[in-house]
């Protein structure tokens, strides 16, 4: 019967562990709030009738909020950074938005082409494939944005990204998490 107190307190000791929040992980209700604003800063901009909500994607980690894709009008980004900050529980919003540039209905196959080929790449290497990178595509430019653990993997994800072939530029938003 012992052995049976000690288990249960060991386990109950790791169990409370996994739940503590370390310098890159979320605790549950971190990763709970962090939904929530992602949905509030994506209602608002959907919302808002001076930008277009649906081009945005929206990233969220301990309250940091990142914007990311392609606009249609400048005055989309400056905008859009407005809308985020004024949303309960943002603590600081980065805007990795990008200025869409007119395309083609070739291009724009490209650009979905691309976007997968990138992806897959992702997929194939170890060190990224468990990784949430979100990627857009833009006249072959490839944008990544998210957020990541370590220094190494944006740069990694980067030069895998460069070598995919059709891909011209690659503008890097990853985020390394940090307190």
């Amino acid at each position: 019967m012992k052995k049976f107190f000690h288990f249960i307190a060991l386990s109950l000791v790791l169990s409370a562990s996994a739940c503590t929040p370390t310098e890159t992980r979320r605790s549950a209700g971190e990763a709970i709030d962090d939904v929530g604003i992602t949905a509030r800063v994506k209602a608002a901009l959907i919302e808002d009738d001076r930008t277009n909500g649906l081009d945005i994607d929206v990233e969220t980690f301990r309250g940091r909020v990142q914007l990311n894709g392609f606009v249609s009008k400048a005055t989309d980004i400056g905008v859009a950074a407005e809308i985020a900050e004024g949303i309960a529980g943002v603590v600081d919003v980065t805007t990795n938005l990008s200025l869409e540039q007119g395309r083609t209905v070739g291009v724009a196959v490209d650009d979905t082409l691309l976007l997968a080929r990138v992806d897959a790449a992702f997929a194939r290497d170890p060190e990224l494939s468990a990784l949430d990178i979100d990627i857009d595509a833009n006249n072959r430019r490839i944008r990544l944005s998210g957020f990541v653990d370590q220094a190494v993997q944006k740069s990694k994800a980067g030069r895998v990204a460069s070598e995919v072939a059709g891909v011209e530029s690659v503008d890097n938003g990853l985020e390394v998490r940090r307190r």
